[in-house]
């Protein structure tokens, strides 16, 4: 069974492995293996790599080559997140 990793490609230069751990954590989204951060120019890409998937329908879609949004902090604000090519 394959396992998309996701990608995020931008977020704030202050935001960290923590944040983003405990909110994929509350999303159930899956168990997360590990986190790593790219640098850029105005913020940072980060990669997300799973154990195991809980969010089937999630999972199926980044498969399929569609993006999710994934909420943190306060509505409105979201991550885009597209499967790892």
């Amino acid at each position: 069974m394959k396992s998309p990793s996701i990608c995020i490609p931008r977020v704030d230069n202050q935001t960290t492995k923590a944040e983003i751990y405990k909110r994929i954590n509350k999303s159930s989204i899956g168990k997360i293996k590990r986190i790593n951060f790219s640098p850029r120019k105005n913020g940072k890409t980060v990669f997300i790599t799973f154990v195991e998937w809980y969010d089937q329908k999630i999972r199926v879609k980044l498969l399929n080559g569609e993006c999710v949004y994934i909420g943190y902090f306060t509505c409105p604000d979201f991550w885009k997140c597209c499967a790892l090519k």
